[in-house]
């Protein structure tokens, strides 16, 4: 009875607030285009519960001016982006405006995610951001390249044992490398505590909807009714997530301590954090706390990438044999087939770099990027973006724009070639890592990493599909999960050492790194 009480209250509170903003928005410029919606709920009914990013697109289409829509749920304003020269004039031109985040009520306030993804921009976001760039810059993050290292070949060789089991290969390569990166921690089997925590983590939070679009960020009060209310449902987790949150932040940065003490991971961020803590002489203060916060946002985000974004390509090898093979010659002309591909190879192997490019395009992994909020009212193309509203910029709908990539379900890497002026094709890193001051400080880090995982299997490995009791090729469907983070959804193919050339290089990998004195 309770709850159906304070439901009514909050509809007829909502309606008044509605009717008190329509009043305000007369005689001034009109909203951008967008879908017609229902009094009270916006669009929440005509938006599919999933593949939003779909449904922007279609209705960019049906509603005109397709770049920039208007939407809205339970009154709250959005503004969709589905062009890149559209995101980058209003979030990095006037990022001043558009650099702040909407309220996340389920993410921030309701399952403890405080990392400086989610911070509003604010004084303490400006100086969170500059601390971590100060170990994430280009040339700064060529110090993890090591580490980076050592975990691409424990990947190859996994693959070379047990090639059936790809996909949980490259979940631990993922894991791995962030628990090295992030805490000079070395993963040594599946059972290893902190992997297990992180990745129950990201599959909630990754199931529990996109960031700051859910019922509870637009119903804050829905936080106090049970998970069986309707609309309520994200809420069924949540308790969940925020003890293994508080774990993952906690006891990581413990694990951190310890390894630091013992010597290990001198080139982990935590310990150079560490460092820094001890210079300050606030071990125990806020500096410590937002340091723990944003190693810990910054270790589950990379794993969740590193691992869509490589399955997604070997999901792409195995429909558009062609790119590998073409790859493939590139890199034996190249690397030769006496030694492992490294970064000093990278400027002479261009399609390589046009296959990482297409990976980006053709499957982004956050195909809508975090949301922004407009913290002043502003006007654009003579509509009037609202202050406060939700500014979400449809990636998906950016690397898939016909006008700028032809043929857009088509893994082309040689889109990227230089011609004749003709190709509209722009590098799809200028999207998927975002925009502005909110674009993800670990690019150059996870470029860096995404580009050698790349090399070093096409180099070694024959991916293609697997065959019927007839000797029939069968092709994996080429299906993405329609949560936050875009994963391929579970597929089988064939992955086989090119030869014993190639096996013998694999194997010697890791004995070469140890001989040349890796440290973690």
């Amino acid at each position: 009875m309770v709850p159906v009480l304070i439901a009514s209250v909050t509809f007829v509170v909502w309606t008044a607030w509605l009717v008190s903003r329509y009043q305000a928005d007369k005689g001034r410029p009109p909203l951008p285009p967008g879908p017609p919606g229902d009094p009270v709920i916006g669009h929440l009914r005509i938006l599919h519960p999933h593949y939003h990013w779909k449904t922007y697109v279609q209705w960019g289409k049906t509603y005109g001016e397709r770049n920039v829509m208007y939407t809205n749920m339970f009154g709250w304003p959005q503004i969709i982006l589905n062009s890149i020269v559209d995101a980058k004039e209003l979030l990095e031109k006037r990022g001043a405006n558009y650099s702040d985040r909407p309220r996340m009520m389920l993410l921030r306030e309701v399952m403890g995610l405080r990392g400086l993804t989610f911070l509003p921009y604010r004084d303490r976001f400006r100086q969170n951001r500059r601390l971590i760039q100060q170990f994430f810059n280009p040339r700064a993050s060529a110090q993890f390249r090591p580490a980076q290292k050592l975990q691409v070949m424990i990947l190859l060789n996994h693959l070379l044992q047990a090639p059936e089991d790809f996909l949980r290969h490259i979940q631990r390569w993922a894991s791995r490398t962030m628990l090295n990166v992030a805490y000079g921690h070395q993963v040594v089997d599946d059972d290893d505590p902190y992997a297990a925590v992180v990745e129950r983590t990201n599959m909630l939070v990754s199931n529990s909807g996109n960031p700051g679009a859910t019922l509870v960020d637009f119903i804050p009060i829905l936080r106090f009714f049970p998970a069986w209310f309707p609309g309520a449902r994200y809420m069924r987790h949540a308790s969940e997530i925020k003890i293994l949150n508080r774990r993952m932040v906690d006891e990581t940065f413990e694990l951190a301590k310890r390894n630091k003490a013992k010597g290990f991971g001198k080139q982990s961020l935590s310990s150079k954090y560490l460092d820094i803590l001890e210079q300050h002489g606030e071990c125990h203060g806020a500096l410590e706390d937002d340091m723990k916060e944003m190693v810990a946002s910054i270790y589950p985000a990379g794993v969740a990438t590193q691992r869509a974004s490589v399955t997604s390509f070997v999901l792409a090898m195995v429909h558009f044999p062609e790119v590998a093979a073409r790859a493939r010659k590139e890199l034996d002309l190249v690397v030769g087939r006496d030694r492992l591909p490294d970064w000093s190879h990278r400027k002479s192997l261009p399609f390589l770099e046009w296959v990482l490019k297409e990976n980006f395009r053709w499957n982004p992994v956050t195909a809508l990027g975090i949301p922004h909020r407009a913290m002043e009212e502003d006007v654009y193309q003579g509509r009037r973006i609202p202050q406060g509203a939700t500014v979400i910029a449809n990636i998906w709908a950016m690397t898939h724009d016909e006008s700028a990539f032809p043929d857009p379900f088509i893994f082309k890497p040689e889109r990227y070639a230089e011609g004749d002026g003709k190709n509209a094709a722009f590098d799809p890193t200028d999207a998927v890592f975002g925009f502005g001051r909110r674009q993800c400080p670990g690019r150059f880090f996870a470029d860096a990493g995404l580009w050698l995982a790349m090399a070093c299997i096409l180099a070694n490995f024959d991916i293609s599909p697997c065959l019927d009791d007839d000797g029939n090729a069968v092709l994996p469907s080429i299906e993405f999960s329609p949560v936050f983070t875009s994963n391929p959804l579970p597929f089988q193919c064939r992955i086989t050492s090119r030869d014993e050339i190639s096996a013998a290089l694999v194997r010697r990998g890791i004995q070469d790194m140890v001989e040349g004195g890796f440290e973690s």
